[in-house]
């Protein structure tokens, strides 16, 4: 049986771009030594929140955003007096749709897209 060793792993993202090099050396018995290079660009779009633009990838969920290098915001998936969604850092806002409805963890996020701030419950209306 052959063995495989890792000799190393490197990835590197610049903005759009992702760059993933695999040295292994195999050949203990029957494998053939191997090499691997990747390179990807990942899409991106983007989209306002309360009139601050934010980046995302291309069919990527709010719960993925919210978990990603991209939420510069410092928003969290949220859960306030029975409501949960994607609320804001000063916990009693949460962002929402041009339908008016909050958005939710499994929503996509729609490209340039003009989401709003609004409170949660009955703490008022909302903001831009």
């Amino acid at each position: 049986m052959g063995k495989t060793l890792d000799l190393s792993t490197l990835k590197l993202s610049v903005g759009t771009h992702e760059i993933t090099a695999k040295a292994r050396a195999s050949g203990y018995k029957d494998s053939e030594p191997s090499n691997a290079v990747s390179y990807v660009v990942r899409q991106t779009i983007t989209f306002t929140i309360g009139g601050t633009t934010y980046y995302a990838e291309e069919g990527m969920t709010w719960g993925e955003w919210v978990d990603s290098e991209y939420n510069t915001g410092g928003f969290y998936l949220g859960y306030i007096s029975g409501w949960n969604g994607i609320v804001t850092t000063d916990d009693i806002t949460a962002v929402y749709g041009t339908d008016g409805n909050f958005v939710h963890e499994p929503h996509k996020i729609t490209a340039d897209t003009s989401y709003k701030i609004k409170e949660i419950g009955g703490h008022g209306g909302g903001t831009n």
